[in-house]
């Protein structure tokens, strides 16, 4: 799989300041609080009758909710004020997530887990690029 994070991205975050890393890190994990929920459901639906992957879906909301634990804690840390909610761009996906159309529904169960993993990524990235930082590394 090519990489998820275009070398463009990856360069602007580089030049954020620690405070606006966090900020996005925040931003990031904040947009799937609505989503994030509902489609562990959908997930743990369409899958309960393809044994081996029924233990993953029920990780999604749990490890969402530790990741977001850890991102409070390292805001608190920093002094960084993080919002309790933001709106986010997955209206067209949230739609389809109510779809009684199995195909439909698979469909769009598919595609906002990849936009999620897409930001679990992202997220994973900003904290790489904070901890490099905080080890005074050079080339972070």
């Amino acid at each position: 799989m090519a990489d998820i994070l275009t070398p463009y991205w990856q360069n602007k975050a580089r030049l954020m300041q620690e405070k606006d890393l966090v900020h996005m890190a925040v931003y990031l994990l904040n947009s799937w609080n609505d989503t994030l929920p509902g489609l562990a459901l959908d997930t743990h639906i369409l899958l309960k009758f393809y044994h081996p992957h029924s233990s993953k879906d029920r990780n999604i909301t749990l490890t969402y909710q530790q990741l977001k634990e850890v991102t409070v804690q390292i805001a608190s840390q920093l002094d960084i004020e993080v919002p309790d909610k933001v709106n986010f761009a997955l209206q067209s996906y949230t739609e389809s997530l109510m779809s009684s159309d199995e195909r439909t529904l698979l469909f769009s169960v598919y595609s906002t887990l990849r936009c999620f993993f897409i930001d679990v990524k992202k997220i994973h990235f900003l904290f790489s690029l904070l901890k490099c930082r905080a080890d005074n590394k050079v080339n972070c």
